[in-house]
């Protein structure tokens, strides 16, 4: 009987001091195999950072995380169709950071980005869609924001809609 409390004991112990460590691996481990944009909050994170000046209510930023949890997995699996290697992704990277500064904008940029990394035609199309999407997200957030709130970001109008509000005001 005394043996079995001993070890009893000495078990006891041993799990005490044996689980914090396995958990701290855990926390250390949990980060670790998920690459840039693996989950909707990457996407939501950014979203959020470029419409701070926008000082957004607090039924736009739950629209926005709508959005985002709706529109990732589609990002994601578009993105993924791709088959970046590492190289190519670097290469891309580079090719972005020299491109904006000589001072090209918007599809100017993104020309010389798939230019640079030396596509293939699939992952040329992927990336395409992969664009898209994200470009169609980004319409649909802009479409929740008051005009002053796209002033205070910066938002130029579309060629359409310098029209559509001369039209509203001969209306009106």
């Amino acid at each position: 009987m005394k043996k079995f409390a001993k070890c009893l004991t000495l078990l006891t112990l041993v799990a005490l001091f044996v689980s914090p460590l396995l958990a701290e691996d855990k926390k250390e481990n949990k980060g670790k195999g998920k690459g840039k944009g693996k989950d909707e909050s990457q996407l939501l994170d950014t979203t959020l950072k470029k419409l701070a000046k926008a000082e957004l209510s607090d039924e736009q930023k739950a629209k926005i995380t709508e959005l985002a949890k709706q529109r990732h997995g589609k990002i994601a699996e578009t993105s993924a169709k791709a088959k970046l290697t590492k190289e190519q992704k670097e290469k891309m990277a580079e090719a972005k950071k020299a491109a904006v500064a000589e001072g090209k904008k918007g599809k100017d940029v993104a020309a010389a980005v798939r230019e640079a990394a030396g596509l293939t035609a699939e992952q040329k199309e992927a990336q395409a869609a992969a664009e898209k999407l994200h470009n169609d997200f980004n319409t649909e957030v802009l479409a929740l924001l008051s005009d002053e709130q796209k002033e205070k970001i910066s938002v130029k109008p579309k060629k359409g809609d310098k029209k559509k509000n001369k039209d509203k005001a001969e209306n009106e």
